[in-house]
């Protein structure tokens, strides 16, 4: 199975978990998933995604914790349109519209987006792919992105539906999991985020500048992390 990221085919397995094999690229160092998950365990993660139990419980706390979060991105904003792509139950959008953005939420789980609807309803939801929304052509001024990326098999198409949903001077804000980061074990297959078929990808610094070089998505910072997570802003510059 090639690489998600650079599409080359050696690799070195480091593990299994969950009857799932993880390899690392021999060509740009990337760690994923092989083979691709199937659908009928793609089904099992987003049909009735665990996490939206306990977002559900937790779901004042996430509002807030989210107007944190938007609080600085708001200040390198230059609209109003906003999008949340793996919204979850709408914590996002929610905290978006109490500083006045017309908010949008999309999720793959069915079960996220029906709790958001009913919870928030004065923002918009759709269960749909970024792709499937950058094919209306909508547009947006602020994206959050938000422990997604490291779901997806096809990182490209995903950065392309991206570039072509943000507005030129847009802002992006992506979190994913640092595999590059020193408080990763040295056994890679004991790391807490190694959650595969939810957690597929596996991104260090440079992969993900990388990727948005490759996207003319000019990275203004990435936030200071004490534990493995990468935090980034950019800005879509053409």
């Amino acid at each position: 199975m090639n690489c998600y990221y650079c599409k080359k085919e050696q690799y070195d397995v480091i593990g299994t978990k969950n009857n799932c094999t993880i390899v690392q690229c021999k060509s740009c160092g990337f760690y994923y998933m092989t083979p691709y998950p199937t659908e009928e365990q793609l089904k099992k993660v987003y049909d009735i995604y665990d996490g939206n139990k306990k977002n559900l419980e937790n779901i004042n706390w996430k509002v807030k914790r989210f107007k944190r979060k938007l609080w600085l991105l708001t200040k390198f904003m230059k609209g109003k349109d906003f999008l949340d792509i793996g919204c979850n139950i709408g914590f996002g959008a929610e905290a978006a519209k109490s500083y006045g953005l017309t908010a949008t939420g999309i999720d793959l789980s069915p079960d996220a987006i029906h709790h958001a609807k009913r919870l928030f309803p004065d923002n918009s939801y759709y269960n749909m792919t970024s792709g499937e929304l950058a094919e209306q052509g909508k547009k947006f001024d602020l994206i959050l992105c938000c422990e997604v990326i490291e779901h997806l098999t096809d990182v490209h198409n995903f950065m392309a539906s991206i570039k072509q949903l943000l507005k030129k001077d847009g802002v992006l804000y992506l979190t994913t999991p640092d595999a590059g980061h020193f408080r990763v074990p040295k056994n890679f297959m004991e790391w807490k985020e190694v959650q595969p078929p939810e957690h597929i990808g596996f991104f260090n610094k440079k992969l993900i500048k990388n990727l948005f070089d490759d996207y003319q998505l000019k990275i203004l910072f990435f936030h200071p992390m004490f534990k493995p997570n990468l935090r980034v802003f950019a800005r879509n510059i053409s």
